[in-house]
């Protein structure tokens, strides 16, 4: 999950790789060449695992099994971007009036 959220919100690499398109090979390479990238990735992805061992109940945690991160990665803080109002809206709403 923390990985996911550095790259999906956090990241400005595109790390979804189609071994299908012609330019696999050279979109692979391309990460590859910027190895500071995937250290950022990594270390924005320990300091939300962090986060979230912290802030989030016990029971949300207990079927999550985080990546265990070199203990020399050093963590970077993510931007945490507000929850847009209308998100907040439905999520405060009683389960049983959502549309699933």
């Amino acid at each position: 999950m923390p990985l996911l959220y550095a790259e999906q919100v956090q990241s400005d690499i595109d790390w979804h790789f189609d071994p299908e398109r012609p330019t696999f090979v050279e979109d692979v390479d391309a990460i590859l060449n910027q190895p500071e990238k995937i250290v950022e990735l990594l270390a924005r992805s320990k300091w939300a695992a962090r986060q979230m061992a912290a802030k989030l109940d016990r029971r949300a945690l207990a079927h999550i099994r985080f990546p265990r991160f070199p203990k020399g990665l050093p963590e970077e803080p993510c931007e945490i971007r507000p929850v847009e109002p209308e998100l907040a809206d439905a999520i405060s709403e009683p389960a049983a009036d959502w549309d699933f």
